[in-house]
């Protein structure tokens, strides 16, 4: 059984992991930064 804080934890894995993707195939690696991927993926902190 998945408990409620594992499933959230791997929501925002995934959602950070297509976040990157979708902002690598438009910049570049060399052209993104952690913050940005961590913005586009909805995180706040």
């Amino acid at each position: 059984m998945v408990r409620l804080h594992e499933k959230t934890e791997s929501d925002a894995v995934d959602a950070l992991k297509r976040a990157a993707m979708k902002l690598f195939a438009e910049r570049g690696v060399d052209g993104v930064t952690v913050r940005e991927i961590a913005a586009a993926a909805g995180q706040r902190n």
